[in-house]
């Protein structure tokens, strides 16, 4: 029995309610997780996961592996799909008078306006895919420029996923080693999210689940799987797949667990969630089809390489 809640927890709890932020207010009272037994059963759950997801590296090349059943639709079509999509967020986000997401709302007029004329900028540039280099090198001064005018507890939602996507256009020329930078800024930042916004501020969580009312552990018999609980199963769902995408073991597999908690929350939440995922998604579709894009080099200067013995 406890093992069947661990999994419902994990599999069922959503993370792609990753940037929890879009949803509920910034002023909560703070919360804490406590101590409940319930922990102890989703961090084995979490565990087993990511056992599952290394043996199929090893042991289902047609899953996960270089001749996976996995059809490469064109590297150039990919790439370009991801840009516009980028660069339609940020155009529409200069729009709306925010910067990069719903929940940055910058307050000084002239730094706004100064952010939202780069959004257009870097956004147009993204759109015509015309000089894809010049769009990576904006984005990453992008990232930077947000360290500068941003909170940083609220930027560091997004930093991951901007230099992922800033290196992964700056090298598209290379393409493993572009789709190498991708896969490490998508893996990093759900792993950021679930640190920042599930682990550390579980207060988030638990408004949303008060206000949405997506815990549905107690209805199906599990009375003691409070919204803390399902708090905590969404951040380590949300940290097994960033590890498993970060360092390149059974990256569809981990990525396709990702995609089906995306369609059920965006089918739940509308387009406020739809939209502002959209390189997420793009990003997405591109891993599935193309694996992880390892770069032997430097993935044993970093010291990892030999972790996906059949890398995709």
């Amino acid at each position: 029995m406890r093992w069947l809640v661990l999994m419902t927890g994990l599999l069922l709890s959503s993370p792609a309610w990753s940037h929890i932020r879009w949803f509920v207010g910034a002023d909560l009272e703070p919360v804490s997780f406590g101590w409940q037994t319930t922990y102890i059963w989703l961090i084995a759950g979490g565990v087993l996961y990511c056992i599952i997801g290394y043996i199929i590296a090893m042991k289902a090349p047609l899953l996960d592996g270089k001749n996976s059943f996995f059809k490469e639709w064109p590297y150039q079509a990919q790439w370009r799909v991801i840009s516009f999509l980028t660069g339609l967020v940020l155009l529409l986000s200069a729009f709306k008078n925010e910067f990069f997401a719903p929940n940055i709302n910058i307050e000084i007029e002239w730094l706004r306006t100064v952010c939202n004329i780069a959004e257009l900028i870097v956004g147009a540039t993204l759109i015509t895919t015309v000089w894809p280099r010049l769009s990576g090198i904006l984005l990453l001064v992008t990232a930077v420029f947000g360290l500068i005018a941003v909170d940083f507890a609220l930027w560091i939602d997004y930093l991951f996923e901007i230099i992922g996507l800033g290196f992964m256009f700056y090298y598209l020329h290379n393409r493993p080693l572009a789709i190498w930078w991708l896969r490490l800024g998508v893996g990093a930042q759900l792993m950021g999210l679930a640190i920042h916004n599930k682990f550390i501020h579980p207060e988030l969580g638990v408004q949303f689940l008060q206000d949405y009312n997506w815990n549905f552990m107690p209805m199906i018999g599990f009375e003691n799987f409070n919204d803390l609980a399902f708090v905590f199963s969404a951040g380590v769902a949300e940290l097994c797949f960033g590890l498993l995408i970060f360092f390149g073991i059974a990256t569809r597999f981990a990525v396709i667990s990702v995609s089906v908690f995306f369609v059920v929350t965006i089918a739940m939440m509308g387009p406020a969630d739809l939209f502002g995922h959209l390189p997420l998604i793009a990003a997405a579709i591109t891993l599935i089809s193309l694996g992880s894009g390892r770069n032997e080099k430097l993935e044993s200067w970093i010291g990892f390489s030999s972790l996906d013995p059949k890398p995709a």
